[in-house]
């Protein structure tokens, strides 16, 4: 399977995954808590799917979402840039004719580093 299948079928996945988010009653994380100590499902943000999951953190727009990836470096775990993914295209703020090309520009790196077996390791791992 090629990996542009792999992230398209992921593409149409993420809101299944998101209409799941409330059965699985993720914690917020506190808000003084370091975001280093967020567990990789507190990185998805489950508890409300748009960028305002993390405005009260500060980090409530495209801008720092991605803000958010590049704070928690090689600590976001694939859940968490999953997140930043899908709400990067998702909340793209642009319009149709430069949505593309701006939001591959912006999110492109973060698609492209996106590792379906971690994911999948996350996924299956019992003590998100």
């Amino acid at each position: 399977m090629s990996k542009q299948f792999s992230l398209v079928c992921f593409a149409l996945a993420l809101p299944v995954v998101a209409s799941a988010d409330i059965e699985l009653q993720v914690t917020k994380p506190d808000l003084k808590a370091p975001l280093m100590s967020w567990t990789p499902l507190q990185q998805w943000s489950p508890w409300d799917r748009d960028s305002s999951s993390r405005s009260e953190y500060g980090y409530g727009n495209q801008a720092a979402n991605l803000l958010f990836a590049d704070e928690l470096g090689d600590k976001l775990s694939e859940l968490g840039r999953a997140s930043v993914v899908d709400l990067c295209f998702r909340e793209s703020q642009y319009s149709a004719e430069a949505k593309s090309t701006l939001n591959w520009a912006l999110c492109g790196p973060d698609a492209k580093a996106l590792d379906l077996k971690k994911l999948e390791g996350e996924l299956t791992h019992r003590d998100f």
